[in-house]
């Protein structure tokens, strides 16, 4: 059966010898992307830190205006949501293969193209865990363990939208691709996703472990600038394995080519 035997496939890649060829490959391209994002978009990057820096200072102002405490919260949870989405699509466009030389004009060009077609796919992701909410507490923390939820939905219909129709009808099929690829695949996503998660509790044990209890509220942001800066290399991490199946399941997720 085809699910069962790309589940092996998918397995083999942790056999040592395997592995180690994919993680220098990746190493490489994190390298990369972390040269490409900080050249072309160190201005977002300094915007972001920024926010991260303020978002404490306006957490102990909202404290002496209780009316406005909880329009504060929103605002700064709405904020933050948007420039993650941000930072995860200048990722993924420089992260992904592409012919066109990267650059100022690269990035306009696919800006002005996919923008809001990516953000449209991001949403479409969301909703489509939003059942998850009406879940069990407890069932509900499972799932968001195990599968991390709709960002790594979003991240990997980003690469199919980028990389095919960028209209209407290429926002559904680039979901629906990436639903396939985590469905086919599944074995190795589970797993590198696990070891992500576990390796982002034991920094955040420890990020708090060393922060005396009366720091902690304030010096949270920097906990979250932090992992905001390590993103590109979980992006990069899943982009080199999104193009080795890519290659190899070409037929699953074109079926008409």
């Amino acid at each position: 059966m085809l699910l069962f035997r790309s589940w092996k496939e998918s397995l083999l890649l942790f056999l040592p010898k395997n592995y180690k060829l994919f993680l220098l490959v990746t190493l490489k391209a994190t390298l990369q992307l972390y040269k490409d994002l900080f050249r072309y978009c160190w201005w977002f990057i300094a915007l972001a830190m920024g926010l991260f820096i303020a978002a404490p200072v306006v957490g102990l102002i909202a404290e002496g205006l209780p009316e406005q405490a909880s329009m504060i919260a929103v605002f700064l949870g709405v904020a933050i949501f948007v420039l993650e989405f941000i930072w995860t699509f200048l990722q993924v466009i420089f992260a992904r293969p592409s012919t066109d030389r990267k650059g100022w004009r690269y990035l306009g060009a696919m800006f002005k193209r996919t923008f809001v077609g990516s953000a449209v796919v991001a949403l479409l992701s969301v909703a489509l865990f939003f059942p998850l909410l009406f879940l069990h507490p407890v069932m509900l923390n499972k799932v968001l363990f195990l599968f991390n939820g709709a960002y790594g939905l979003s991240l990997i219909a980003l690469f199919f939208y980028m990389d095919g129709d960028h209209g209407i009808k290429g926002i559904f099929e680039s979901v629906w691709q990436a639903l396939l690829h985590i469905a086919y695949n599944m074995p190795f996503i589970l797993v590198s996703v696990l070891g992500i998660l576990l390796l982002n509790d034991a920094f955040s044990i420890l990020f708090f472990k060393m922060m005396p209890g009366k720091w902690i509220a304030v010096l949270f942001p920097l906990l979250r600038a932090v992992k905001f800066i390590l993103m590109p290399v979980v992006t990069a991490y899943f982009k080199q394995f999104y193009v080795k199946r890519l290659h190899d399941q070409f037929q699953l997720y074109f079926p008409k080519a």
